[in-house]
């Protein structure tokens, strides 16, 4: 055998060898971040196959259609209002300007640390009166329904409205219904009742809605079958169903901007100053997000912290602010109502 040959046999040896090492830890390190193999779910649907599936009462729709914290379930973790947010009782003070807060899990303080350095106390630490109706999983339909419900009653002298761009584009529109979860809270994750544009009310039946969708299951071909054993080659199937799911939601701005303005006018309307902060997608940041939102929020305007990394979030598939996104926006909001 020549030279030549000889070193060209090594070197695909060599490449193979890393390809199989890149792989390896590859795997290892999508098992660890929370992928399973044969499930091609979307993380932020953080959906996973159980044996038996279990309901959580942490929260619950009422017979307004707003989605609210279960006071008795949070009851040893920390103080929910009698209204159901993660907030001090809402009375007006004499004294202090008050604000409202409006958002999901960012604004109700998800992954602080301890949760009570999440950015609205720290703005209420500053002289303010806060109100905190942020709830994880509400979404632009449901913060108008709350802002209809407490902005008349409380005259807020300050609306913030705190918009995660990562899931508030949302895909349809929703009528906000009573007693209509946003989401059914289980051991096998959040799941969206609203499936093929109607309401499904049983949890095991939307259970088994996404099973069949997004597991890999006997039906499939060989070659999926095979695949779906690693998390890698179930990485790779979930492909085309991701750029799916991301052309429809860049379809859907018009939604967004619908309910900003309602809110907005609804503001105006009960004597309240309005601003619109909106909170990036951690993968998503870069040094023109302020004209591309204000693009597509016209008329609005957009305020992000300038000084705002990927650094200031937890890693994925969490996503959330850790605690020098809060004092950031923290910082970004007192700024801009001050």
């Amino acid at each position: 055998m020549s030279t030549h040959k000889r070193k060209f046999g090594v070197n695909i040896f060599i490449a193979l060898v890393s390809l199989l090492i890149c792989t390896a830890i590859a795997e290892v390190t999508l098992r660890i971040s929370g992928y399973t193999p044969g499930l091609i779910s979307p993380e932020w649907l953080n959906f996973k196959e159980v044996d038996s599936l279990e309901t959580y009462l942490s929260f619950y729709t009422d017979e307004r259609g707003i989605f609210r914290a279960n006071k008795d379930y949070y009851k040893n973790e920390f103080y929910i209002n009698n209204d159901g947010f993660r907030s001090p009782e809402f009375e007006k003070d004499s004294i202090m300007r008050s604000i409202l807060f409006l958002g999901d899990s960012y604004t109700w303080g998800s992954k602080a640390e301890p949760i009570s350095n999440c950015f609205v106390e720290q703005v209420g630490n500053h002289g303010f009166n806060v109100y905190n109706t942020g709830i994880p999983g509400a979404d632009p339909p449901q913060y108008y329904a709350i802002a209809g419900e407490y902005v008349p009653k409380l005259k807020p002298d300050i609306v913030c409205l705190m918009f995660y761009a990562g899931n508030d584009f949302i895909e349809k529109d929703r009528d906000v219904e009573p007693f209509h979860n946003i989401f059914h809270v289980t051991n096998a994750g959040w799941l969206s009742p609203y499936i093929e544009d109607s309401y499904v009310s049983c949890p095991l039946i939307a259970y088994n809605y996404y099973l069949q969708k997004y597991k890999i299951g006997d039906e499939a071909p060989l070659w999926k079958r095979i695949l779906a054993q690693t998390a890698v080659g179930t990485l790779i199937l979930s492909v085309p169903e991701r750029l799916k799911e991301r052309k429809t939601w860049q379809k859907n701005n018009e939604i967004a901007l619908k309910y900003v303005n309602l809110i907005k006018n609804l503001c105006s309307e009960n004597g309240c100053e309005f601003y619109f902060f909106l909170i990036p997608l951690h993968t998503k940041i870069s040094t023109d997000q302020n004209a591309a939102y204000s693009a597509i929020f016209k008329g609005i305007d957009v305020h992000i912290p300038e000084d705002i990394t990927k650094d200031d979030y937890y890693k994925w598939p969490n996503g959330h602010l850790n605690n020098e996104g809060h004092q950031k926006y923290a910082r970004k909001i007192l700024e801009v109502i001050q």
